[in-house]
């Protein structure tokens, strides 16, 4: 039970983050959920996005977070610029946090992950 949190960000900055990830998690889910939690880990917030959708290899985690990467198996189907999360990593990390994505694997859901400073 969160009551309050204050962490000193770029409002918009963030919300820039969230949404991508939100977006990116509602594109890669044709059917099943979504879902957005936050929580605090000793002075840290923790933002997640998971989703039960297509899910990702190990290699393409790896790589996720570069300049025009994309998921070469749906390249046609979803539309992009692979350019959404590199720009989220480079936010976070100017924020002082981290950015990160794990997955079971291929059709196996997602779930991002951002951990941000608390003041």
């Amino acid at each position: 039970n969160i009551d309050s949190l204050i962490v000193n960000v770029d409002k918009m900055r963030l919300f820039q983050v969230i949404q991508n990830l939100v977006d990116n998690a509602i594109k890669y889910t044709k059917e099943g959920w979504v879902k957005v939690k936050v929580a605090k880990e000793n002075n840290e917030v923790l933002i997640s996005v998971s989703d039960s959708g297509i899910g990702m290899s190990k290699e393409l985690q790896q790589k996720l977070f570069g300049q025009f990467v994309r998921d070469p198996s749906i390249k046609k189907e979803i539309r992009g610029t692979g350019l959404g999360l590199y720009i989220a990593k480079y936010i976070v990390e100017a924020h002082k946090g981290k950015i990160w994505a794990e997955s079971e694997g291929e059709g196996k859901g997602s779930t991002f992950y951002v951990k941000l400073p608390i003041e």
